[in-house]
């Protein structure tokens, strides 16, 4: 959340869209906003991997790995992702994390 990690806040690899809906019921379970699901924070978290990844396959610069990789440092300490990860231990490692923490 914003309020929580205002360095990487707006960061375009840490901004996800959603509809009221979505932010409403799903990443913030029963409407408590102070209160984030972790198993939607995840689906959104793999989702902005695959737009970041496009970004980087057509060359248009619109998304960074690095700053991807600093958002997910940044938000969440414990998964410590390097530079040179590939997408697949950045899954496992993301996998790991939200496993331990549901």
């Amino acid at each position: 959340m914003k309020s929580e990690f205002p360095e990487i806040s707006a960061h375009k690899e840490n901004i996800i869209t959603l509809t009221p809906n979505q932010h409403l019921i799903k990443a913030h379970p029963r409407g408590k906003t102070q209160e984030v699901s972790s198993e939607y924070q995840h689906l959104c978290l793999i989702h902005k991997l695959n737009s970041v990844e496009k970004s980087i396959k057509s060359k248009d610069n619109f998304y960074s790995m690095e700053k991807y990789i600093e958002v997910i440092n940044t938000g969440k300490p414990n998964i410590k992702l390097n530079l040179d990860e590939t997408t697949d231990k950045i899954l496992e490692k993301l996998a790991i994390e939200y496993r331990a923490s549901i």
